[in-house]
């Protein structure tokens, strides 16, 4: 099965913190385009984009 999207790349979060939670959020979602997230959960898909990247870490 071929992904959608970008390469996700490393995560940019500003904390070690912020960097983890991005790393299990990736594992948890894996196979979950920003798209899937969007619509199934609250947030839109730049959100998610962000919670995945370390960006934003306040779930």
């Amino acid at each position: 099965m071929v992904k959608a999207g970008r390469p996700q790349g490393d995560p940019k979060g500003t904390t070690e913190a912020a960097n983890a939670l991005a790393g299990f959020l990736r594992e948890l979602t894996d196979g979950m385009s920003l798209r899937d997230l969007a619509e199934r959960y609250e947030g839109g898909k730049t959100l998610w984009g962000e919670y995945r990247s370390g960006l934003t870490s306040s779930l």
